[in-house]
């Protein structure tokens, strides 16, 4: 881990609605109302010659409760999951429980955020609807040309 930001809260462009971590069976959910968050920011080894984003891990702040993606069936999901900050200080493409909490951060022009799983490559965060959060598949090619608001975010800051 090279960086983090801290207080910040991710909010869905489509729907103006904020990431939450506490639910039903360890699902997040979008609120009306924003949850703090920390972005842990990677600096990667080595580099695929498509970048797929900026390494990072997203953690609910003053919790050990971060997003994971885990493989499922022939598809993926997207949890609430309780980790030791420490397991996730070095992550490697060998530790799949590890990789798991990685996702890559990509901007878009207009300044929003796509998070793809490191494990799950071509699934993106999105929320489906008022509440629903999960990972969907989508091309890399398709979201960058497709401008989906469910899938991008915006980072809002707070200060302390």
């Amino acid at each position: 881990m090279v960086k983090e930001k801290q207080n910040i809260s991710l909010e869905t462009v489509d729907s103006q609605r904020y990431l939450r971590s506490l639910s039903k069976e360890n699902m997040p959910f979008a609120s009306p109302n924003p949850e703090r968050m920390t972005i842990h920011i990677y600096k990667a080894n080595q580099t695929d010659r498509n970048f797929r984003g900026i390494p990072v891990v997203l953690n609910f702040t003053d919790s050990q409760s971060f997003l994971k993606c885990s493989r499922q069936d022939k598809g993926a999901i997207l949890r609430v999951e309780v980790c030791d900050k420490q397991r996730l200080r070095l992550i490697s493409k060998q530790d799949e429980s590890a990789l798991a909490f990685l996702f890559y951060m990509k901007g878009t022009m207009s300044g929003q955020q796509h998070f793809e799983s490191a494990l799950c490559e071509g699934w993106f965060i999105q929320v489906v609807n008022q509440e629903t959060v999960q990972v969907t598949h989508q091309p890399a090619a398709r979201l960058a040309m497709e401008v989906d608001p469910s899938f991008h975010f915006n980072i809002h800051s707070y200060s302390n």
